[in-house]
């Protein structure tokens, strides 16, 4: 499903530089290899950004986001059952040790399929 998407993101991306009328095989590996690099830079990029997120640097955030929700939920009785901060992080914590956390090894895996078949048609590209 991910590879699926990112082959999406790399055919939007070509599609975007050409409309395949009229266009040469040469130009055609080019411009694939512009989208399947983008694609790459895209899932390798959120595929870093989910390992920093896994390892605790963000929990402070998230309770942000959990309190507004908390606040602004139309029950008020919900806000006055919130957890402190300390009890959001250990439940935090022991979900990233169980591994119920973002999926970053299929990430940074679709991202680093990506940058190899821009590589291997940008070789192409530069063979014919």
């Amino acid at each position: 499903m991910a590879m699926a998407a990112a082959a999406a993101i790399a055919i939007l991306v070509t599609l975007m530089e050409t409309d395949f009328y009229g266009l040469d095989k040469k130009m055609l590996f080019r411009f694939l290899s512009d989208g399947f690099f983008v694609a790459a830079v895209f899932y390798i990029g959120f595929g870093l950004l989910t390992w920093i997120a896994d390892a605790g640097n963000f929990h402070a955030f998230g309770y942000l986001g959990y309190m507004v929700v908390r606040l602004f939920s139309p029950m008020k009785h919900r806000f006055e059952e919130r957890k402190d901060f300390f009890t959001y992080y250990t439940e935090k914590k022991t979900q990233r040790r169980e591994g119920k956390t973002s999926p970053k090894r299929i990430l940074l895996t679709v991202g680093a399929v990506c940058a190899v078949l821009a590589i291997v048609f940008a070789g192409i590209f530069y063979r014919i």
